[in-house]
């Protein structure tokens, strides 16, 4: 699929933003692919489907932002809505899996907007000792 900007003077063709729907239906896939081997847990298809859209974001470079509409409208279409979820999520992990990745993007997230020092050190312990019990 493509996306003509019909902009005055422009006739370049550019690639189409991913769309929220792809970004999701893909996500949804990957989780449904990982539903075989592990109980449902609605946390884990939320983080699938944040990382689904951070890829899909990272995919489309920072000059191109404004063919499709300019920056917040790329991280709507691509991980803003599975963010919010992530950001607004009330409810305990269903599963040991869900909780051990809750953890780990705790760390990662921790890690990149330079979490207290302290919120670093005790997730990457609390991870590590679940990480330790899962092998």
């Amino acid at each position: 699929m493509t996306h003509h900007n019909t902009g005055a003077g422009s006739s370049a063709t550019v690639p189409a933003i991913i769309s929220r729907r792809a970004v999701l239906t893909g996500a949804f896939a990957l989780a449904t692919a990982t539903k075989a081997a592990t109980p449902s847990d609605r946390l884990l298809d939320a983080i699938a489907a944040y990382r689904a859209g951070a890829e899909a974001f990272t995919a489309i470079k920072e000059r191109d932002w404004p063919l499709y509409g300019g920056e917040q409208v790329v991280i709507a279409e691509t991980y803003g809505r599975p963010l919010n979820a992530l950001e607004e999520w009330n409810r305990p992990a269903e599963t040991s899996q869900g909780a051990l990745e809750a953890l780990r993007f705790a760390h990662e997230e921790s890690l990149a907007f330079q979490s207290a020092p302290t919120v670093v050190a005790m997730v990457a312990a609390a991870l590590a000792y679940f990480e330790r019990e899962e092998a």
